[in-house]
């Protein structure tokens, strides 16, 4: 495999600053300690094929208007005494990598290398959570790969990218830049979040006292090591044309579909009255928020257990519980995990692992439309 070229990007914004974690930065700044590898398996990738004619000069400099429209992409994180922050840097370099794929498939050659550069962990508190990759074809840029630290993105925000950079590689003008993160974390400290926050945790611990007990405790097998995951995947044609069905009866999202199929199936297994789940959600309500660039992701609590109903109705009835579960879904997690920890101590459970429903579905297109908030939670 041929080596990497590397070029230094300078980039420059006079917009030096630290402050707080965002709550969704501070979830994936969490989980991302949890998960084995220093969490590189949450790395995002996103691919612009680059247009004919263009030089890597052109190239270079959509690059580097892309960094400075977006803070996230020029941020580090740090763990302190006083929990972790960012600091967005004013000016620097992203190291650039460029690879030449010869006579390659362009697709064949995009998935191996930006599978291979999405593997290497993030240093967040020395790497800037971004690395572009250059695919040229006999010194020509063909297609650019960005791989971005989850900490930066999520998946709604890496479309937001992903359109930028296609704009700006065929010279189209952009709208301002949106709301940049540390703005958001001053947002979350006034008084209508807080009050977002005191209505949030109250839902949350409304829902998990009504919750089955045994929802709260592991999910398998104690003896092994806390890190230990269990994953599945099951592909099924059926199955999607039964979800698209029950979606146009319904009104429901096909998520939401796939949702309640997934609670109802959980109850019945475990012979429980009712199923809890996580779904997590790009909370992003506000105007400020629809294009900011950076980590959104939190969870909503989804309680739902079967009735004596046809399967139209139950689908109803769930998308209604999304709906509500989505309005209660700000807030500071450092305070939600203790609380349930709290309450599964009380009932005589160790709370364990979690059940989670994450539907990375989310458009890429040169206009970024409304967010589902349940399909952009990357």
């Amino acid at each position: 495999m041929p080596a990497f070229r590397h070029h230094p990007l300078e980039f420059r914004t006079g917009r030096s600053a630290t402050g707080p974690l965002t709550w969704g930065q501070l979830a994936i700044w969490d989980v991302i300690r949890w998960l084995p590898g220093n969490g590189s398996s949450l790395n995002s990738a996103v691919r612009r094929d680059v247009p004919p004619g263009t030089s890597l000069d052109r190239l270079l400099g959509a690059l580097r208007t892309l960094v400075e429209r977006h803070d996230s992409l020029h941020t580090r994180y740090h763990e302190t005494p006083d929990g972790p922050r960012q600091e967005v840097v004013g000016e620097g370099e992203v190291d650039v990598r460029i690879r030449e794929i010869g006579a390659e498939p362009v697709d064949r050659a995009a998935g191996r290398v930006a599978e291979s550069v999405r593997a290497l962990p993030f240093d967040t508190g020395v790497d800037l959570p971004l690395r572009p990759v250059v695919l040229t074809r006999s010194s020509a840029p063909v297609a650019v790969l960005l791989v971005v630290s989850h900490l930066a993105v999520d998946g709604w925000s890496l479309a937001v990218v992903g359109a930028d950079l296609a704009a700006l590689l065929r010279a189209e003008p952009l709208p301002p830049p949106s709301e940049q993160p540390l703005a958001r974390a001053r947002y979350e400290t006034t008084d209508l979040a807080r009050s977002r926050e005191r209505k949030a945790l109250a839902y949350w611990r409304e829902e998990i006292e009504a919750l089955p007990a045994r929802m709260l405790g592991p999910a398998g097998p104690t003896d092994g090591p806390e890190t230990e995951l269990l994953w599945s995947r099951m592909e099924s044609a059926a199955l999607a044309c039964a979800v698209r069905s029950l979606s146009l009866r319904t009104g429901a999202e096909a998520g939401t579909v796939v949702l309640a199929a997934t609670a109802a199936l959980l109850a019945v297994r475990t012979g429980e009255r009712e199923a809890g789940l996580r779904t997590l959600v790009s909370t992003r309500f506000r105007p400020e928020d629809r294009r900011l660039v950076g980590a959104f992701n939190q969870s909503a609590i989804f309680r739902i257990g079967p009735r004596e109903e046809t399967l139209a109705e139950f689908v109803r009835r769930a998308r209604n519980i999304t709906l509500r579960a989505f309005r209660h879904t700000e807030y500071d997690p450092r305070k939600l995990e203790p609380m349930i920890a709290g309450i599964a101590g009380r009932r005589g459970v160790a709370a364990g692992r979690y059940c989670f429903f994450n539907d990375i579905r989310f458009a890429v297109s040169r206009r970024i439309g409304p967010p589902d908030p349940a399909a952009a939670a990357g």
